[in-house]
């Protein structure tokens, strides 16, 4: 451009000066602020700017509500069992509990003992014999004398014994009633008498003999029963006692 050219320039200025008409007058007053245009479109967005100081921390606000629970974590594995601690004090006993069903029938010869029976079986004869008037305990006794730990043996237990020792006299045998009253019935050899046939009228000790004999259940060599008696001697009639042992 011509003004960039100073020797142009100066040129021009010089004729400025030539010129009559050009006269330089002083600056008038400044004249009054026009009106603001109109607002010009908006600038592009500077640079952000570098951050400012960390503001003064304000009060603590109040706390909030509790949230929900969160789910619960896994077990930790088991700890080491502590050490057992003093016994209690003893409870009041409970209530009785119901009855219970009855068991199954026991062996032998029906006595009032419970549980387990114990299983008896016939031993041999007894090295000593007895009469009614020795009564029932001298019966048992004379077994015990014979056989350690023995006593009089019952029909069944004779009956239930296999292969049984020999039998070679007539013994006393303890009987086993079926049914009671005037007339008896023997389980084991189904025997009827009057009840107190089988057993020397209840093991009474008579001081005289009875008229009618006295009665009791025997054995026979091989295993007969019967309750045959001696009339007026039978209370003095000597037999050995059949005897078992426990198995």
């Amino acid at each position: 451009m011509l003004l960039e050219d100073p020797e142009y320039v100066e040129a021009l200025v010089g004729r400025f000066l030539e010129d009559e008409a050009f006269v330089v007058a002083t600056a008038g007053a400044e004249g009054p602020a026009g009106q603001a245009g109109a607002e010009g479109p908006q600038g592009a967005q500077g640079p952000q700017g570098a951050q400012g100081l960390e503001g003064v921390a304000g009060t603590q606000g109040p706390r909030g509500d509790a949230g929900p629970i969160g789910p619960g974590g896994d077990p930790g594995a088991a700890g080491a069992r502590g050490d057992a601690g003093p016994a209690g004090a003893q409870g009041p006993a409970g209530e009785p509990g119901p009855r219970g069903a009855q068991g199954p029938a026991g062996g032998g010869d029906g006595g009032g003992g419970g549980g387990t029976a114990t299983v008896w079986r016939f031993t041999g004869l007894s090295d000593g014999s007895t009469t009614c008037r020795d009564g029932l305990a001298g019966m048992q006794r004379a077994c015990a004398d014979s056989f350690a730990g023995s006593r009089m043996c019952t029909s069944a237990e004779y009956a239930e014994t296999p292969d049984p020792a020999v039998v070679d006299e007539e013994a006393w045998i303890r009987p086993v009633i079926a049914s009671a009253g005037d007339r008896a019935v023997e389980r084991t050899a189904g025997l009827e008498e009057s009840s107190g046939y089988f057993t020397c009228y209840g093991y009474q000790l008579y001081a005289l003999p009875r008229t009618n004999g006295y009665q009791h259940l025997i054995v026979h060599p091989g295993g007969r029963f019967s309750t045959e008696y001696d009339r007026l001697a039978s209370a003095d009639v000597n037999r050995p006692s059949a005897c078992c042992s426990p198995q």
